[in-house]
């Protein structure tokens, strides 16, 4: 009874230390990757402007309303016409009926905007002056264009890259370890004005009319692009 008792523990034993053995790399491989993060940054001129001005019409039918607000946008796709640089849209167009006190539809009312967006800043000042003879605006916005974004985005790639391998080897040293892996990588990006929305009420571009025909100043500001890199390496 002894002996076989003996031969039962023994192989239990064995069984146990097995499962050790096969546990410990895993864990060995868990504690020995390191996650790590590097930025690049670029400040970069606004190249492109984006406007939005609007027109608000009020008549006594939704006829009379359509011809006015019409006569004001073909009048201003018009004269954007001479501003080929310039790529001229429709914007939101809203028409809501006016009640009296007695909620009786006694008018309507329509807003309708115009966009404007190009990287000819220039012609954009001098358009914008001209059609403040039939517009108000809305919102003015600078911004990098997407071809300036791309360009400098492709070389902060390259510069965030390098700087996340100089980590990896520095991390690699620290820890004695012979050599790494990458086991995964992100990249991101993103653009960060520092020039705001230039905003411009009703009332102000109502006196500035008086001075019509004239370039609306533009002070385009910079953008901040950067490129971040985060993901892990396992250390050998």
């Amino acid at each position: 009874m002894a002996l076989k008792f003996y031969k039962t523990a023994l192989v239990l034993v064995s069984s146990f230390s097995l499962g050790l053995t096969a546990c410990t790399p895993f864990r060995q491989v868990d504690q020995r990757v390191v996650e790590l993060q590097a930025q690049a940054h670029h400040e970069v001129n606004n190249d492109e402007a984006v406007a939005t001005l609007y027109t608000q019409q009020q008549a006594n039918n939704p006829q009379q309303l359509n011809t006015l607000i019409q006569k004001k946008l073909n009048t201003a796709f018009e004269i954007a016409k001479k501003y080929p640089s310039v790529k001229v849209s429709s914007g939101q167009q809203n028409t809501s009926p006016i009640y009296s006190n007695h909620q009786r539809i006694t008018g309507w009312s329509t807003y309708a905007e115009v966009i404007l967006k190009s990287t000819d800043l220039k012609a954009v000042s001098e358009l914008l002056g001209i059609l403040q003879d039939e517009l108000m605006l809305q919102s003015l916005q600078f911004q990098v264009s997407t071809q300036q974004r791309e360009q400098v985005e492709n070389q902060l790639i390259t510069e965030v890259s390098k700087t996340f391998q100089q980590r990896a080897t520095i991390a690699q040293k620290a820890w004695n370890a012979s050599n790494y892996d990458l086991v995964k990588l992100k990249i991101l990006s993103n653009t960060q004005t520092t020039q705001p929305f230039m905003y411009q009420s009703a009332a102000v571009a109502t006196d500035a009319a008086a001075n019509a025909a004239s370039p609306a100043p533009m002070q385009a500001g910079q953008s901040q692009i950067v490129v971040e890199a985060v993901g892990s390496i396992q250390l050998k």
